[in-house]
């Protein structure tokens, strides 16, 4: 009789060791199976100390430029995306959550490292621009004609407003439109004034230019509003010198329907397709396309529960409230789809959201729930009964993605500590690890994990390390039967024999221990005949099978 493992699972903790597959283990600590085989992590480096701030630092953000790299700290646990627009040359990055503005959108475009007084990032404008609340003021100037030109002309009747331009050439909408003032098509100016700053919408910003628009009407009677100029912040009068066929009618006044984002946001994040996202209340929020200052009202869509969490893959974003989860589907905020999904399982940590490719995973009060294609449901299941899952205390958990997979770090107030799965293939089990981070960020370029001790210490993951983390990997309980057996010899073949400690079990008690240093089977000691049998591997080494069988001969068939 033999007992072979040559194609190594995760736990499965919900199901009983005796009932496990073969291949599935009662206990996985700190150990890869991605490959079917066992492989140490890698102990984690240290990056570097980060300077205490004044408060504690609840969250971090790793950047990286060509000329700096270095972390955001927060007091606050702030949601972080970058500029979507390719090689954005003023590297933008955007934020939710910081408590230092009441709760407005914030950005920045110069950002520095630390300097240990404030937090970073030091430089940081409100996200967004007000309208002007006062419309131009218009006078018109026109050239004495003789009395056959004026038989060719028409008054055209015009409007002009105006809109706040920033340093980043984020653009407001427009002010209220000056009232209508007629002139003939060509030969003739118009002064423009009134064009002031309102205190409030320079309050957190830096406003640069105002840009001045007017009305012209097509052949059909239409009406749009098209650029004629702009003044700097500080210049209240425009003179609109242009012929009507110079004005450039391909491009009309974009923002006429856009405005600010509303104070309070929470949960900023950014799709492929451009689209920033976050909400307040129950309210989910959108931007224009590519254009992060600018969230049309229009685009809002309000759930029956308030959010907590918000998150996307594919083309689908996922609201996840204090209720029901709901699945926003379409990559064009103006024309959307919203369903509530099958299942009644509301988020009980907005940190334990996470977005990854395939799908959107959260901690509910039953489990992790992965909401994916059109639908979702609990994956934990195989992992977590009612009651282990409620010992993690569901509320403390906070996630990040790693590789494809769900890492989530847990705190019941007695123990502190993570799990790994993969949530498209549970089959491959759960990972324990005895890690724990107050923080954790991952970069959205180099995909590069980034954890926060309490001490302010930032340890990396590191493929290349050269400390490997010693992992541990039991065995199921092989219930051979009522007539036992006596296993005498056994075999474990490995990619090296550097740290390899094999221990057998019989019976609930240990039978066996050796410190293995090559593949040659070996003896066991003689014993009478069990009937429950299990086997661990502690090592830092990769191990591809394990082999108990009756005998040397059995051994080598």
């Amino acid at each position: 009789m033999q007992i072979k493992v040559s194609n190594f699972l995760g736990s499965f903790p919900r199901i009983h060791k005796t009932k496990l597959k073969d291949t599935a283990a009662e206990k996985a600590l700190n150990v890869d199976v991605t490959s079917g085989v066992l492989r140490p992590f890698y102990a984690l480096p240290i990056k570097q100390k980060l300077n205490e701030i004044g408060s504690e630092t609840k969250s971090i953000a790793f950047y990286k430029f060509p000329e700096k790299e270095g972390f955001f700290q927060f007091k606050d646990y702030v949601d972080i995306c970058y500029s979507p627009i390719a090689d954005d040359q003023y590297r933008r990055v955007y934020w939710s959550g910081d408590s230092r503005d009441n709760g407005h959108l914030l950005h920045s475009y110069t950002p520095n490292l630390t300097n240990g007084i404030n937090h970073n990032p030091q430089t940081w404008y409100r996200v967004g621009i007000p309208a002007p609340t006062q419309g131009p003021m218009v006078s018109s100037h026109t050239t004495t004609y003789t009395e056959e030109e004026l038989e060719e002309l028409s008054d055209e009747a015009r409007i002009y407003v105006y809109t706040y331009v920033s340093e980043t050439g984020e653009e407001s909408a427009p002010s209220p439109a000056s009232a209508a003032v007629f002139m003939p098509h060509d030969k003739s100016t118009a002064t423009i004034t009134n064009l002031i700053i309102d205190t409030t919408a320079s309050q957190g910003r830096l406003i640069k230019h105002k840009r001045i628009y007017r009305s012209i009407t097509d052949s059909s009677g239409n009406a749009d509003l098209y650029f004629v100029g702009q003044v700097v912040a500080a210049e209240a009068q425009f003179t609109d010198k242009l012929d009507g066929s110079d004005v450039n009618t391909s491009d009309p006044l974009p923002t006429l329907t856009w405005d600010e984002p509303r104070t309070g946001m929470q949960g900023i994040n950014v799709t492929p397709n451009g689209v920033n996202y976050a909400f307040t209340g129950k309210i989910a929020c959108f931007s224009q396309p590519y254009h992060p200052y600018a969230w049309p009202r229009d685009y809002e869509l309000t759930m029956q529960y308030d959010i907590v969490a918000m998150g996307h893959y594919e083309n689908y974003i996922l609201c996840a409230t204090t209720g029901t989860p709901y699945l926003i589907s379409g990559i064009d905020p103006a024309s959307t789809t919203i369903n509530e999904l099958p299942i009644n399982e509301a988020c009980v940590s907005k940190r334990s959201l996470v977005s990854m490719a395939k799908c959107v995973c959260y901690a509910s009060p039953n489990g992790i729930v992965m909401a994916y294609g059109s639908t979702a449901k609990l994956v934990s299941d195989s992992f977590f009964d009612k009651d282990t899952w409620a010992a993690l205390n569901p509320a403390s958990i906070h996630a990040v993605e790693h590789r494809g997979k769900y890492l989530f770090f847990y705190n019941n107030g007695v123990k502190k500590g993570a799990f790994l799965f993969d949530p498209l293939q549970v089959d491959f089990g759960l990972v324990e690890l005895d890690i724990w981070f107050k923080s954790v960020t991952r970069h959205h370029q180099t995909e590069q994990l980034f954890f926060l001790a309490d001490d302010l210490t930032v340890y990396r993951f590191d493929d290349t390390a050269a400390i490997k983390k010693p992992y541990t990997w039991r065995s199921k309980l092989f219930d051979v039967g009522n007539d036992g057996t006596r296993m005498l010899a056994c075999k474990v073949i490995a990619d090296d024999y550097s740290n390899i400690t094999l221990k057998i079990y019989a019976d609930g008690a240990l039978l066996y221990t050796r410190k293995l240093t090559d593949r040659k089977p070996f003896r066991l000691p003689n014993h009478s005949h069990r009937y429950d049998w299990q086997f661990e591997i502690a090592a830092t080494s990769q191990v591809r099978e394990v082999v108990l069988a009756n005998s040397m001969l059995e051994l080598s068939k």
